[in-house]
């Protein structure tokens, strides 16, 4: 792994909508990002260019809950799949958005975080993680982060 570049700032601050926007500049770069369509939190997949349903009003399907939100857990195999798959092709860039709340309690995307994590120590693949302020502490110690691969992805 060469480096952890970490995209932060408050909820609802347009972290996602950067994310997209510095995506179709960049070269090498897979992942996914969690954009707002329509009032809801939706999956893309940087790599295959695929949107999934990820946040829903009600619970009627299996459902992941956190707060006040409903986010379907197929989307969240879905979006792990999509994760391995594209670490098949040794991107440069590998982006995760969100690591947030549900990962600090081992749901959500937290399996294939740390699977991803183990893996990167073999490739030369840079993550960007996206983080919000309040939880970036807790994101580096609850992964155990190298505090000399982590930098700032300000360049998003």
């Amino acid at each position: 792994m060469k480096k952890i570049f970490l995209l932060t700032g408050p909820k609802n601050s347009g972290k996602s909508t950067r994310l997209m926007n510095w995506i179709l500049h960049e070269t090498n770069v897979t992942g996914i990002v969690c954009p707002r369509s329509k009032g809801k939190r939706e999956l893309y997949s940087v790599h295959t260019k695929n949107y999934k349903e990820f946040e829903v009003d009600n619970d009627s399907n299996p459902v992941v809950k956190i707060g006040n939100y409903n986010f379907l857990k197929e989307s969240f195999d879905w979006a792990e799949n999509e994760l391995l798959k594209a670490t098949e092709f040794n991107p440069k860039w590998l982006v995760i958005d969100e690591v947030g709340p549900l990962e600090l309690q081992g749901q959500g995307f937290d399996k294939v975080i740390k699977q991803l994590l183990i893996l990167s120590e073999l490739s030369e693949t840079n993550f960007v993680l996206v983080v919000r302020e309040n939880l970036i502490d807790d994101v580096i110690s609850n992964y155990n982060l190298d505090a000399d691969k982590i930098e700032t992805a300000d360049f998003i």
